[in-house]
């Protein structure tokens, strides 16, 4: 599985504290459908246990797994960092995957050289600012 997204979830089911940071995630942050799907069904549920019950027998099964794992003790401050920390690594990660795909397209065949030329630097300055 993707470790950083489900962290990131078990920490929003486990912490009902941190729902108002966790609602600036977008479903779009996570890659495997499941864990879309799951975050998808927090937003909307907060997967309360009545909720549990009205999901596929697979996604539950899933849901009460992420909700089993043991996390570090932790007190509200610290559970708030490991939230934001988790967020920011599925945000640098969407943010590289569409720099690989501005990169690519910046050296699109039958691009004007100079254009291409001069997007790819711009996507090389913008990863560099990023420390990439």
């Amino acid at each position: 599985g993707d470790q950083a997204e489900e962290y990131c979830l078990c920490l929003l089911l486990k912490y009902p504290s941190l729902r108002e940071d966790g609602e600036k995630l977008a479903p779009d942050y996570f890659e495997r459908s499941e864990n879309k799907e799951v975050f998808v069904e927090w937003t909307k549920t907060q997967l309360s246990d009545e909720a549990l019950a009205d999901l596929e027998i697979s996604l539950r099964e899933y849901v009460e797994n992420l909700k089993a794992r043991s996390l570090p003790p932790s007190d509200k401050n610290e559970q708030k960092k490991a939230l934001a920390d988790c967020m920011r690594r599925l945000e640098i990660r969407i943010v590289r995957a569409q720099y690989a795909i501005d990169a690519e397209s910046a050296i699109d065949i039958g691009a004007d050289e100079e254009e291409s030329s001069a997007r790819l630097m711009e996507v090389q300055r913008q990863q560099t600012i990023l420390g990439w």
